[in-house]
């Protein structure tokens, strides 16, 4: 009865264990097919792993060829930067040339504007002084020929004179004392005659040419002319 209830015992143990073994495989299966799942998943999760390691590694590669491009942008910029300012230095400097050439242009317009005021003065006044001088020139030609005619008939009397105190020396030195005395008054009156007709003759002249204008130089020419031909 031992044995057979021992029997039984082991009977129902086997049984027990074949109800675990079924469902201990059932456990094993369903653990396989998990296995194969977490082997697909984590396959999956690799990749994506690998594909996340290659993007990273591109967005570094990216990122360093940002950071060289934002470099060489940054240098490019201080070297605009250092443009710029040198470029508003020269342009403060041909401001100021260019303030100071308008101001020398102004100055040269007014001063040439002037020049040319005072040229067209100048003009007038030459012409004027020009005409002047031609009216006095006329004047002084006509005075000349005047004088000239005058002094042709000074010397035309001079030389009548000369022969009549010629004959009166001679017919002196053939006279007596009382008739000497008488000619010799008679020679004074002719001389004295002739000093008052050149006397009025010149001052005549005179008084015409202060008359027309002429100025005081050009007397003392024909004056010296006078004296000359008379002489």
């Amino acid at each position: 009865m031992e044995l057979t209830e021992e029997l039984n015992f082991h009977k129902g143990s086997t049984s027990n264990t074949e109800k675990k073994i079924g469902l201990l495989e059932k456990q094993s299966r369903e653990l396989e097919i998990q296995l194969q799942h977490a082997k697909a998943s984590s396959e999956a999760s690799q990749e994506q792993q690998n594909m996340l390691y290659s993007a990273i590694w591109d967005m570094e590669t990216l990122i360093e060829d940002l950071k060289s491009k934002v470099s060489k942008a940054e240098s490019k910029i201080e070297t605009a930067e250092e443009q710029c300012v040198l470029l508003s230095e020269r342009n403060l400097e041909l401001s100021n040339e260019l303030s100071f050439l308008r101001g020398r242009i102004e100055f040269l317009e007014t001063s040439l504007d002037q020049a040319n005021s005072t040229k067209l003065e100048s003009a007038k006044e030459i012409n004027v002084r020009t005409k002047f001088i031609k009216d006095m020139a006329m004047q002084l030609a006509t005075e000349r020929e005047r004088i000239q005619k005058q002094l042709n008939n000074l010397t035309k009397e001079k030389t009548i004179l000369v022969e009549k105190l010629h004959i009166a020396k001679i017919m002196y030195n053939n006279i007596d004392g009382d008739n000497k005395e008488i000619l010799f008054s008679k020679n004074d009156a002719i001389s004295a005659t002739c000093s008052k007709t050149y006397e009025e003759a010149v001052t005549g002249s005179l008084d015409k040419s202060l008359q027309a204008g002429i100025p005081w130089i050009f007397f003392n020419l024909y004056d010296k002319c006078i004296c000359m031909s008379l002489d």
